[in-house]
């Protein structure tokens, strides 16, 4: 699929092949036809969905919206769902203490959907507060609701000095996942780390 009816596009493997996005989830759907999938020969199939949307559609809050393409994604056959960077930025106003307000709620919302819709989120990412300071955090949730946070490492002039952002750990693997946010992403030592932790 193109990914035309839920706004987003499609990175896919040979189709309709169901597979799973790390190794936990398969233990978990084994029993449902999975497990013939890892006695495949190199990488099984699997149908990733990268999305993209307005933030601020036209009488849809940013949950309903949310609901509508990551239900849209998996109906199309999608098993690993991606949503953009700061999704959250464009439903809210004021300042990032506010925006930090909201993360509980934001990654409540997508463990329900992971869980209801069985597939692996990687949720963007949102503003989360941690002991120290606030951080920009991807949470990455898997079929079971449970939660794994990937922080952004490098961040960027506006992010250190407008928001008084901190730097987030070092991002490592989440079961074959590996997730960079954004800047991150043009830095190769923190890439080469996730592949050789067996990110694929």
């Amino acid at each position: 699929g193109d990914g035309r009816n839920f706004g987003g596009s499609y990175v896919d493997t040979p189709e309709p092949t169901r597979a799973s996005p790390c190794r936990r989830d398969r233990e978990l759907h084994g029993r449902r036809g999975i497990a013939e999938l890892r006695r495949a020969p190199g990488v099984a199939a699997l149908r990733v969905a990268a999305i993209s949307f307005e933030v601020r559609a036209e009488g849809l809050s940013l949950y309903d919206k949310l609901d509508a393409v990551v239900a849209g994604a998996a109906g199309q056959g999608a098993r690993l769902i991606v949503l953009p960077e700061l999704v959250v930025l464009g439903a809210y106003s004021g300042s990032i203490e506010a925006l930090a307000n909201q993360a509980d709620g934001f990654q409540h919302r997508l463990a329900e959907l992971s869980k209801r819709l069985d597939v692996m989120i990687v949720g963007g990412s949102c503003i989360d507060r941690y002991r120290t300071g606030m951080r920009n955090v991807c949470p990455v949730v898997h079929p079971d609701g449970s939660i794994e946070r990937v922080e952004k490492h490098v961040l960027t002039q506006w992010e250190r000095h407008e928001w008084g952002l901190e730097a987030g750990a070092v991002p490592t693997a989440v079961c074959d996942v590996g997730v960079l946010i954004c800047y991150d992403s043009e830095f190769p030592e923190l890439a080469r780390p996730l592949a050789r932790a067996g990110a694929r």
